[in-house]
């Protein structure tokens, strides 16, 4: 729907967009943020600055989207399908069209279409380099990032929520990880000090 024209019905009777829909959930974010304060896992300069560009890329989509095509993806990907529609006459079914739409996707350099539409970058080339293989510090990311790093062979398995171990003695065991801020460097960084393994590590967070 990218005239954003569609709509549902609410239990209330109401019709609203997906336009709708993300404006009531900035106004519900932005609320709490002025009510408590930023979340832990950002500093208040971080969160008041996401905000603003959050509630700018809103009212960009509402009044002007061509405004924001540098940094709202599916209105850069809108642009590149339909210049090329209008440029060579084709119908919405057109198999050239399907291709654009998956190669827009295409992550290598030399293929991405992405790349070539102006989109601005969030981070830096050395910065989206280094988050490859360093996790965030300051959220469970950064646990779960060092037992992926350190314990491969022992890490059945690495989920948002849970990081599972088998250690080859009993049954499998699993950490539970529902707390984004309970894994932080602050908080777990010497549980890996003295070169853990698997098995002492389990044992620690278990003392």
């Amino acid at each position: 729907d990218p005239h954003l024209r569609a709509t549902v019905e609410t239990e209330g009777g109401q019709r609203v967009s997906a336009l709708d829909y993300q404006e009531a959930l900035f106004t519900l974010v932005d609320s709490h943020v002025r009510a408590h304060g930023a979340p832990e896992v950002a500093d208040d300069d971080e969160v008041r600055e996401l905000l603003a560009e959050w509630s700018a890329l809103l009212e960009g989509v509402r009044s002007n989207p061509d405004d924001v095509a540098d940094r709202v993806d599916w209105i850069a990907k809108w642009r590149v399908i339909q210049g090329y529609q209008e440029r060579y006459g084709l119908p919405e079914t057109d198999a050239r069209l399907r291709a654009i739409d998956l190669q827009y996707h295409d992550l290598r350099p030399e293929k991405s279409l992405a790349a070539r539409v102006g989109l601005a970058p969030l981070w830096a080339p050395a910065d989206i380099q280094r988050a490859v293989f360093e996790a965030p510090r300051s959220t469970r990311a950064y646990f779960r990032g060092e037992c992926v790093r350190r314990f491969p062979e022992e890490l059945v398995s690495a989920n948002w929520d849970s990081l599972v171990f088998d250690v080859g003695s009993g049954p499998l065991r699993r950490v539970p990880m529902m707390d984004p801020v309970r894994g932080t460097e602050a908080l777990t960084g010497a549980l890996f000090a003295n070169e853990p393994t698997a098995a002492s590590l389990l044992e620690s967070l278990n003392g």
